[in-house]
């Protein structure tokens, strides 16, 4: 699996700077946190005044971390995508939502354990995290599944997108760029931020012809993920987040609900192809 760090922030002129720069893996060999740290180095350039910046992107066990000296409000996000293999396993299954069910029922199995009220703020916003993570994948994989399955879809995909409408090539290397044509859009479709929903819920629309239905309570849910995994539990206004064992059970309920109404869509599609 490996990782790209989609970072933005603002140049002391005001400008806003937005780059993606690849995370790279932490040391595994180290025997220590302190010592499983690697560093990737990029630069950054703003179009409005000119300026020059290092950007330093950091990958610990744990943790991943950005530094650009001199920048405002940098903030990122990081997008995790894989590699051929698991690319051409992801095109040839179709049990997404088998997946998904699975997994959570053990977060519904996790929430349920006792444990020490010390650890429920811990345990709980843990599993929402999780809980967040398997929409995600499934939202991910059977785009990925339906694009790379059916021409019709992948032509609308390749000729609304704007980053891959706007690729060109010589006529000489026209025959190679076909034969990789699939394997350049599934990893297009598997880099994107999968916890932009308003991106996901249009591409679903657009290309698959699927329709999210109600699901604002995604939004309010990948927020708080947001905030559970990068500022530790803490919303930007420094209130601490804690998620209750009833607000983990309500998300579970609230994601299958979500995830059975796609896939009974995907599954009518999938029965259209055959």
């Amino acid at each position: 699996m490996n990782a790209e760090a989609h970072i933005e922030f603002t140049c002391p002129c005001g400008a806003q700077v937005v780059l993606v720069s690849p995370v790279p893996p932490p040391n595994l060999m180290a025997e220590r946190h302190s010592d499983s740290t690697q560093e990737q180095w990029d630069s950054a350039f703003c179009d409005a005044c000119t300026k020059d910046f290092d950007v330093c992107v950091r990958n610990t066990y744990f943790d991943v971390d950005v530094e650009i000296e001199g920048a405002v409000q940098v903030t990122f996000d990081v997008a995790q995508y894989p590699d051929d293999n698991e690319i051409s396993e992801i095109i040839a299954s179709t049990d997404q939502c088998d997946d998904f069910e699975l997994e959570m029922r053990q977060i519904v199995l996790l929430a349920e354990l006792s444990a020490p009220d010390s650890a429920h703020r811990t345990l709980f916003n843990l599993l929402h995290v999780q809980a967040v993570t398997l929409i995600e994948t499934y939202l991910s994989s059977v785009l990925i599944h339906e694009v790379m399955n059916s021409d019709a879809n992948l032509r609308r995909l390749v000729e609304t997108d704007p980053e891959l409408s706007k690729m060109k090539f010589s006529l000489a290397d026209i025959f190679t760029q076909y034969d990789k044509l699939r394997f350049t859009v599934a990893k297009h479709l598997s880099a994107i931020i999968y916890h932009n929903i308003a991106k996901v819920n249009n591409l679903y629309a657009n290309v698959l012809g699927i329709e999210f239905g109600d699901h604002k309570w995604l939004y309010q849910a990948v927020s708080k993920r947001h905030d559970c995994v990068h500022r530790n539990g803490y919303t930007t206004q420094k209130d601490k987040i804690n998620t209750s064992k009833e607000e983990v059970l309500e998300l579970a309920k609230l994601a299958g609900a979500f995830i059975a109404n796609i896939d009974q869509q995907v599954s009518y599609a999938r029965y259209e192809r055959t």
